[in-house]
This record gives structure tokens, sequence and C-alpha cells, in this order.
């Protein structure tokens, strides 16, 4: 049985994408935290498609599958985590592990795509967030200024962090960046 498509991006969601385009086959900067051992923990899942407004150019394309070579023999070479069953496979091959994924020309069909510049469309066009301002004023997660922690933070309306003692006004609105996964 074939598994389904998982289609990440690849600037912004791999990549960490600090330095900006500088063209297809140059990428610079190094992965986003915790990337690489998600994505080869999602190839014992789906068939992983990486995609990109580089995938279009031949020279993009292998340049992000020797940068994705490198990046996970680094992580490799780091300690890594624990191997997924198809790092199993590859572990004499680190570098050529890339070859797992799939490189398409163009956005596959997928059950779900990971992209840092997309919205999840609702059903409503008349919501606020698809009017031209709040398309305009998007903003990728790594250029959003950090949300506050509200660690202790009690009730529903109103909370304030107990370390930082900034004020949110609801539980959706904050993430403790002092104290991942607390609130």
């Amino acid at each position: 049985m074939a598994k389904p498509v998982l289609c990440l991006d690849f600037d912004g969601v791999i990549h960490s994408y600090t330095s900006g385009w500088r063209g297809a086959h140059v990428i610079p900067d190094p992965p986003v935290p915790g990337a690489i051992p998600y994505m080869l923990a999602a190839l014992d899942h789906f068939d992983v498609a990486v995609f990109s407004s580089r995938s279009r150019n031949l020279l993009g394309r292998w340049a992000m599958q020797l940068w994705l070579g490198k990046a996970i023999a680094a992580h490799w070479e780091a300690g890594g985590t624990e191997p997924s069953l198809t790092e199993c496979e590859c572990w004499s091959d680190a570098a050529g592990i890339y070859r797992k994924f799939s490189w398409p020309w163009f956005k596959p069909a997928a059950l779900i795509t990971i992209d840092d510049r997309a919205l999840t469309f609702d059903g409503d066009w008349s919501s606020p967030r698809y009017s031209p301002h709040a398309i305009r004023a998007f903003k990728p997660w790594n250029k959003r200024p950090p949300k506050q922690c509200l660690a202790g933070a009690d009730g529903d309306e109103g909370m304030a962090c107990d370390l930082c003692e900034v004020a949110w006004a609801s539980r959706a609105d904050f993430e403790c960046a002092r104290r991942p996964g607390q609130w």
C-alpha cells in the first residue's frame, strides 16, 4: 500500500533561510532546528516530497539535494537521535539518504503541505484573515517577534506571565518561550 504524500516546503521550513534569496542554487544557512530528525522520522509514514520555488531549476533541485545530504550527515555526526526505520537502512550512506525523498519539479498532490508562507483556507472568503491588508501584513514564523511567555497564567482572559509579566488577551495568543510546552 502506498504511503500518503507529505509535501515540505524547503526555504523557511527545512532550510532556515536567514540569509534570504541568493539564487536557486545558493543555500547558505543551516537547517531549521528539529527539521532533520522530523524529516527522517516522517519517511517511515509518508512519501516525503521536498518542493520549493527552487524546484523548477535543475541546479536548484541539485543544490537542495546536496544541502540535505550534508545536513543529514552533520546531524548523524553530531549524535543525532534514535534512528527511524528508514535511517537504519542508510547509515552507511548518510549523504545519499536524500534519495529517499522525492524532488518534484511542480507542487505535488499531497495529503498535506507544510509551508511557512501559507494560510489554511477555512471555507469563508469573508474572513478578515484573507483581506488584502491581512495578507500584506503576513510574516512567516522567522520574521515575527517571539511570543511572550505566560507560564503559570491563570484564567482565560487578561492573563499575565509569572515569569515575564506580559499580559495577553487569550491562551491562543501565547506560547512560553522560556518554558516550551508550558503556559
